[in-house]
């Protein structure tokens, strides 16, 4: 089945918690040996998590596993209702504190002694991996690509957890004196941060954020009002970057209608729960598999013919 070949470098869009496809496409991924010559890795938001979980040479097992326990931890996903009150004083509704320790834990658990003092050179290093994590800027307004090549002194944590801080509903993250929020805002599918040669193989996963909303959600659900309005800017500033996709060496695989959306948002019990079910969990493992091995079959016989 394997008639392209191995891919050099992976680019992994943003896409909130349908980001959790990126679990089954790295099964498809090893399974179909297409990522033993990946050297680099880019990721935005939910896609730079996986960038550096990719980068660690999981068994699919453990990459399963370790996700699932986050996922399913009720602390880890789960913000005090109070927290609505802070965000005139933290520029945000909830703190990245929980992603922090359930990224250093993974990091722990993978042999990295003393994560939080884990820098992008150090990673590099012990990976035999280039990692790029586009985030947003907010003092400059425009995308700012942390690696072991841009920052090598830089700590990993904070930044991945920038990334992932959606304007607004977290907190953004002070780095070196500057307010970093989610690399989405400007830029989810960051193609264009790293260079490659004609020569190289990439594969691009871009996921498609286009729910349509009943005007009675929005207007009973502000959560979710919000996240629409951020979806439609993120959506907007993406187009741009796809175009970049349209050359020999560069897959473009689009991840459209997953199982679950974006933040699956509710309210228990006096606070905010990112509630993902077992069932959904494996269901959306399932459906990025699915897809990469529909759109590489269907690959295959257009170039076939």
């Amino acid at each position: 089945m394997n008639a392209i070949n191995p891919y050099t470098h992976i680019v992994l869009s943003g896409g909130g918690m349908t980001g959790l496809a990126y679990i089954g496409i790295y099964r498809y991924l090893i399974q179909y040996d297409l990522f033993k010559h990946v050297h680099h890795i880019v990721g935005c938001s939910i896609g730079s998590i996986f960038a550096c979980l990719y980068a660690l040479n999981l068994t699919v097992e453990e990459l399963e596993n370790d996700i699932y326990d986050f996922v399913l931890n009720s602390t880890a996903m789960e913000f005090p209702i109070d927290n609505l009150f802070q965000f005139l004083d933290k520029n945000g509704l909830f703190s990245m504190e929980n992603l922090h320790i359930v990224l250093n834990k993974i990091f722990v658990k993978a042999g990295i002694e003393q994560p939080e003092q884990m820098t992008f050179q150090e990673f590099s290093k012990r990976t035999g991996k280039n990692i790029y994590i586009a985030t947003t800027c907010v003092n400059t307004r425009s995308c700012k690509v942390f690696s072991n090549i841009h920052t090598p002194n830089q700590l990993l944590t904070p930044v991945i957890c920038a990334s992932c801080s959606i304007p607004l509903l977290f907190e953004p993250i002070l780095i070196q004196d500057e307010l970093y929020v989610d690399g989405g805002a400007v830029n989810a599918v960051p193609l264009d941060c790293i260079v490659y040669q004609p020569i190289d193989h990439i594969l691009v996963i871009y996921l498609v954020i286009d729910r349509i909303c009943q005007t009675t959600e929005l207007l009973k659900d502000p959560l979710l009002y919000m996240i629409q309005i951020l979806n439609a800017m993120l959506y907007s500033r993406t187009l741009t970057n796809i175009k970049l996709c349209d050359k020999s060496n560069i897959n473009l695989l689009e991840i459209k209608d997953g199982p679950i959306s974006f933040m699956p948002i509710d309210i228990l019990d006096q606070r905010v729960r990112i509630h993902i079910t077992k069932e959904q969990y494996e269901q959306v493992i399932m459906y990025g598999y699915r897809c990469i091995y529909e759109w590489y079959k269907k690959k295959q016989f257009i170039e076939f013919k």
